[in-house]
């Protein structure tokens, strides 16, 4: 066992790396009886078996607070002056004695070192949730006043209880994205070289604020490498290969013979002719355009609809530590902001690409300015007018509402409105905050993949009841409108 006393001039970073440099040397003992299992480095597999299921057990009492001190000096060895996001997580019930002698070179540490510091205490009280800990022992009293102690002089330091963590974890994690440029280039406002004095070139780039998440992506595996016994070093990789056959009749036999790939042109139907195209002729195929975003129109915002909002949604912002461009889109800003319009653009994101037709809106709410992004596809039949084979048009269809069935659905969107659902408590408040609701398949499927990978064994999981809510409707609405619901069954007469 090795123990250290800081002596005059000797700061807890010294003290630190001290402490792991002979936990390193010395295989055997540690500091405080403190134990390191893997050093600091990506989680892997065995690291995530190890926290599930393969933690030691000591027979001895360990002091958090030299954990504390171990982890700097790991952080120190690993970091150096490299910039790190730098982070400890230090999970302790509190039950251990702590020796605080070195506290002061310790918090001087954590705070130069710019490191964010954690402690989840288990049984700790949690005042915001209303949760205190009935017969608490004294050193469990003291160690708690201790840690909060520490939270107030550091930083960044936060202490949460058990309860809050595990309220934390069981909601599906964010995964932050680092944003990447989706487009960079100008933004224009009539043709520069023909009209230079009446025409705006704003140098732009374009980030996603939102965009559609995919659930994870499988590859293939190798059932039968899984299955072999016999081979050594499996690899359960798939190589794919494809090869071209044409069909040769030789002797009234049809035989397939290989061709390369290079010796084959694309063929277009016509009827049930095939027509060839070589690659020169392609070429004429293509629509050549030119990375831009082009001003075609404006609109008022009161004329554009709700429902074209159903996209993903981008945020136009000027050039990176460009002045000029900052003031020249500012001012495009307010005055779409000020005139109550939208500006309709031609959008194509880089050259030889299919153009778009988007819509830029202004956000305006100090200290940000930007404008908004929109482009989305939609294609469904008019439920307003209904034409004949002959081209007459007719005003009495089943595909037409008369004036009771839009009265009866007015009624029923009103009735669906969740702003002013009731949850089971019976409280008015919203319900299905975007904020609030998750994607069952990508989270159903993170899930049974880390379920699967720790426990091969084991059936899956299934859903969380909260998240099964999400998919259905919300029983008291469904109790509220359910006469309406009846009515607008036998009025448009459903069948299956």
């Amino acid at each position: 066992m090795w123990q250290a006393e800081l002596k005059p001039g000797v700061t807890g970073l010294d003290l630190a790396r001290k402490a792991v440099l002979i936990m390193l040397e010395a295989k055997t003992g540690g500091y405080r009886h403190v134990t390191t299992l893997y050093p600091i480095e990506q989680p892997n597999m065995p690291i995530l078996q190890t926290v599930n299921s393969g933690l030691p057990q000591g027979n001895v009492k360990g002091d958090a607070f030299d954990a504390l001190i171990v982890a700097l000096g790991m952080i120190d060895l690993h970091c150096r002056k490299l910039k790190y996001k730098k982070k400890i997580y230090l999970l302790t019930d509190g039950e251990s004695p702590i020796n605080s002698s070195d506290l002061d070179a310790v918090l001087h540490q954590i705070n130069d070192s710019n490191i964010e510091l954690n402690i989840l205490g288990i049984g700790f009280d949690d005042p915001e949730a209303g949760f205190f800990e009935e017969n608490k022992s004294e050193v469990k009293r003291k160690n708690e006043s201790f840690f909060n102690n520490i939270t107030k002089k550091c930083q960044q330091a936060t202490i949460f209880s058990m309860e809050e963590t595990l309220k934390q974890l069981s909601k599906p994690h964010i995964r932050t994205v680092r944003p990447v440029a989706a487009f960079k280039g100008a933004l224009t406002l009539n043709d520069a070289k023909i009209s230079p004095k009446s025409s705006l070139t704003i140098n732009v780039e374009m980030y996603y604020r939102t965009t559609k998440v995919r659930p994870t992506a499988a590859t293939k595996y190798s059932a039968l490498a899984e299955a072999s016994t016999n081979i050594n070093q499996k690899a359960f990789d798939i190589n794919m290969s494809r090869t071209y056959t044409i069909s040769v009749l030789d002797n009234d036999k049809n035989e397939a013979v290989e061709v390369p790939r290079e010796d084959l042109n694309r063929a277009y139907s016509l009827g049930k002719t095939l027509i060839p195209v070589n690659e020169a002729d392609e070429e004429t195929f293509t629509m050549t355009t030119s990375k831009s975003m082009e001003i075609i129109g404006f609109i008022k915002n009161n004329e554009f609809k709700r429902e074209y909002l159903m996209s993903t949604v981008a945020a136009v912002v000027p050039q990176t530590n460009n002045q000029t461009m900052a003031q020249r889109l500012s001012a495009l800003i307010r005055a779409l902001y000020e005139k109550e319009s939208y500006a309709i653009v031609r959008y194509v994101r880089k050259n030889d690409d299919a153009p778009k037709l988007g819509v830029l809106m202004p956000y305006v709410c100090a200290p940000k300015e930007c404008l908004y992004f929109y482009c989305h596809h939609f294609t469904f039949p008019s439920f307003d007018r209904v034409v004949s084979k002959s081209g007459k048009e007719l005003t009495n269809h089943n595909y037409l509402p008369n004036s009771e069935m839009l009265e009866k659905m007015d009624h029923f969107i009103d009735g669906m409105d969740l702003m002013s659902a009731k949850d089971e408590e019976g409280n008015v408040r919203e319900y299905l905050k975007v904020k609030e609701c998750f994607n069952p398949i990508i989270v159903q499927t993170k899930k049974a993949i880390c379920h699967r990978a720790l426990h091969p064994d084991e059936p899956l999981l299934q859903p969380d009841q909260e998240m099964i809510a999400q998919t259905q409707p919300l029983p008291s609405l469904i109790q509220k409108n359910l006469y309406l619901a009846n009515d607008m069954r036998t009025l448009f007469n459903i069948k299956k």
